[in-house]
């Protein structure tokens, strides 16, 4: 079974965009070369940005399972909204003084939403 994976991810603090191609880079080597990916400014906070990726997955047999797994490596905790009767799941985080963090760029997040879509 095939699934969209989307993930929108809010950094700031960036300094250069070098940093934006970093965290790129980082979330690619978690859920592979991304369908799409465009990045803009986010005007609410200074020195933003809002990072949107979408990933095809074709290999996942729990893409439930297979979400928080992946999620886990780049930040937590995440908040789980689950929906069992539609079977969807969507994950939303919130930077704050308790987050951890897969790679030591990701701790520019300061809120990201993951989600997926069968196709």
């Amino acid at each position: 079974m095939n699934y969209v994976i989307h993930l929108v991810i809010v950094i700031d603090g960036i300094e250069d965009n070098n940093e934006i191609n970093l965290i790129e880079k980082e979330i690619s080597s978690i859920f592979g070369s991304s369908e799409s990916y465009k990045y803009e400014n986010y005007p609410k906070f200074d020195n933003s940005y809002k990072l949107s990726f979408t990933f095809i997955d074709n290999v996942a047999t729990n893409i439930m399972e297979y979400c928080i797994i992946k999620s886990d490596l780049i930040c937590s905790p995440w908040l789980v909204y689950y929906l069992p009767d539609e079977n969807k799941m969507d994950l939303i985080y919130n930077r704050d003084h308790n987050s951890q963090f897969g790679k030591d760029i990701f701790y520019k997040i300061r809120w990201a939403n993951l989600f997926y879509l069968k196709v």
